[in-house]
């Protein structure tokens, strides 16, 4: 059986956790220790904030943003409203 594990830590540090996959075929349990490494890098925007313009229902707005990576790392990002995920969780618990 192949098992995929993907790392997603929320700050930089070492980090650990342990893994428990069950078996259903042979009702058994394999448990492993998972360890990982996140490290800042030199990826950033070339500036820190963008201002848009007003828009209404029949106008749009758009700016250009450049992602600067100085590394040989492929990185993903997305946008969010909230700067951390410390500030965003009691939003998203007030909406459910």
């Amino acid at each position: 059986m192949q098992v995929t594990v993907e790392y997603h830590p929320m700050e930089t540090g070492h980090h650990s956790t342990s893994l428990a996959v069950h078996c259903d075929i042979v009702d058994e349990d394999t448990h492993t220790r998972l360890l990982g490494k996140a490290k800042d890098f030199n990826i950033g925007l070339e500036k820190y904030s963008l201002e848009f313009d007003k828009t209404y229902l029949t106008l749009s707005s758009q700016r250009t943003a450049v992602i600067h990576n100085r590394t040989n790392i492929t990185a993903r990002f997305q946008w969010k409203a909230f700067a951390t995920e410390a500030e965003e969780h009691p939003q998203k618990i007030r909406l459910v």
